[in-house]
């Protein structure tokens, strides 16, 4: 009768992972396959496709508002998707899957190695927890530079959590710290998800020496490398971007800092307190109580992250909410374990199966949820969009006058090449939200000088009138910005895009070549005649 117990035990526990397994899997496919890609994404792809045909970043017909390293990053699934003819969108998807899974296994090693006790079901349950947590964000979002920061950082806070016992190679180390400077660099401002968790870790310890962990002072080389990179390769980014975001960034948020960090903060709050509460209360007898309490300060960090990032958008609260959750599932693996360990030795397998069916069935509805929550997330301008651009053939040059990224999505959907160095007018809020006799009193409004207003409404229609003599777009489409169609970040103010850019002689002169044709509601059609 033992070994028949210790059989069935073993069955249904291997039948659990597969269930655990699969709807991950599913969930995995339903984002290669049936999920549209958001315009962040789009603009990384397409802006590695430039610079990999020779357009120089930041330079005169290739701008970006982040720092470079997350398009160095998007050249990878370009190039890849050119070798195996697949979209580049598809191998994106595909390379970040892969990455979640490994960051999920290398961090389920440490766990084995660091804690030297075999307990393998419960382990590959973790690794599972790992990758779906780390899989978890909203499918359009896929791939967002959130999602590959927590990604990259998961095995290095793993690592962390471990006090006493360092039983990895130095080599190992290195590559964990490596790879979380990676992600770090790739979204500078969740270095403080890393700060909070050293901050902790070392007052915990009460050991000095921890500042000089191979895998620390591997992500600090990596961070000061990226900065000197910046310096050197694209220093443009520095010398004329950093300053004009600082003046006008601010128009993207609707809340300050103070704001957001009072605001909505309930449900966070108590359930930050239920997880560092049962990490202390049940610290004797969990196996890993400072991997559970690592993440939960690691999700302190990325809350202020977020705080003082003042748009609040949703994929930016995904590391905050993803090492949360990983915290809380870690802790209740190991509360909850042995419980599945008696449930596993019970002689009843209907129950089992039932159980397991239920999972995959409740899998399959959530990835059929994520895909029409996809298309309901469509914004306005794509909406609007799609039935203008249907008729023009691939690789059509075409430019939409936008303060937003959703109508170059629709463009790059199309497979249609854009005509500016841009994928929106990124400057204009910040300039139309200072014109005299507009009313706006956000919080985070900004007050521009005079002297500086003039200097970035000249700049805004000289690269604009640049742009389009440079590529001399066949179509061109201008969003109406009216009471009945806000116009992104405007907040509800009519504009007239025509009427500001043709105030400049040189936009006025290339204008010339552009004549109206039919449009609808929220876009004007123009056409370049010769």
């Amino acid at each position: 009768m033992g070994e028949i117990q210790r059989r069935s035990k073993r069955t249904y526990l291997f039948l659990t992972l597969v269930t655990a397994a699969s709807a991950v899997l599913i969930y995995t496919v339903t984002l290669a396959f049936m999920v549209r890609p958001s315009h962040d994404q789009s603009w990384y792809l397409y802006a590695a496709q430039q610079m990999l045909s020779g357009v120089k970043l930041y330079g005169p017909h290739l701008s970006e508002t982040n720092p470079p390293a997350i398009l160095w990053f998007s050249t990878i699934p370009v190039l890849l998707a050119r070798i195996v003819s697949v979209s580049p969108t598809l191998m994106l998807r595909l390379i970040v899957t892969v990455m979640a899974y490994g960051s999920a296994a290398w961090s389920v090693r440490i766990l084995r190695i660091q804690n030297g006790r075999e307990r393998s079901f419960e382990l590959a349950l973790i690794g599972i927890a790992i990758a779906g947590c780390a899989l978890g964000i909203e499918a359009p979002d896929f791939a967002q530079r959130e999602q590959l920061m927590v990604i990259l950082t998961l095995p290095y806070i793993v690592a962390a959590a471990s006090l006493s016992a360092r039983r990895l190679s130095v080599a190992e180390y290195c590559g964990i710290g490596v790879l979380a400077g990676l992600g770090v660099c790739l979204k500078p401002q969740q270095v403080l998800a890393i700060a909070a968790l050293e901050i902790c870790l070392l007052l915990y310890s009460r050991n000095v020496r921890r500042i000089l962990r191979p895998e620390l002072l591997a992500l600090l080389g990596v961070g000061v490398l990226y900065l000197l990179l910046i310096r050197f390769v694209a220093p443009l980014y520095l010398r004329d971007t950093v300053p004009q975001l600082l003046q006008t960034y601010w128009a993207f948020g609707k809340s300050s800092a103070f704001d957001l960090a009072v605001h909505d903060q309930r449900h966070f709050i108590i359930s930050l307190a239920l997880v560092l509460g049962g990490c202390f209360v049940l610290r004797r007898s969990l196996r890993y109580p400072l991997v559970s309490f690592s993440f939960a300060v690691c999700s302190i960090g990325a809350s202020i992250a977020l705080d003082i990032q003042h748009a609040g958008w949703t994929y930016q609260a995904f590391p905050k909410k993803t090492f949360l959750f990983l915290a809380f599932v870690l802790l209740a693996l190991d509360v909850v374990y042995p419980m599945l360990e008696m449930w596993a030795r019970s002689s009843n397998p209907v129950s089992a199966l039932a159980v397991i069916a239920i999972a995959l069935l409740m899998a399959w509805q959530g990835g059929l949820t994520i895909h029409e929550r996809s298309l309901r997330r469509l914004p306005p301008e794509q909406v609007y969009l799609a039935p203008l651009l249907a008729p023009y053939a691939p690789q059509t040059t075409v430019y939409v006058f936008s303060t937003a990224l959703p109508a170059f999505s629709e463009v790059y959907s199309h497979h249609l090449l854009w005509g500016s160095r841009f994928g929106h007018l990124w400057r204009l809020p910040a300039i139309v939200l200072n014109q005299p006799g507009i009313s706006y009193h956000e919080k985070t409004f900004k007050r521009l000088t005079p002297g500086v207003l003039t200097d970035l409404e000249a700049l805004q229609r000289r690269e604009t009138a640049e742009d389009l003599g440079y590529w001399r777009p066949p179509v061109v489409m201008v969003e109406r910005c009216t009471d009945r169609h806000y116009c992104g970040f405007l907040e509800g103010h009519p504009f007239d895009f025509l009427t500001w850019f043709l105030q400049s002689p040189a936009f006025a002169a290339e204008w010339t070549h552009y004549r109206q044709q039919p449009g609808n509601d929220v876009f004007d059609v123009y056409t370049r005649v010769p």
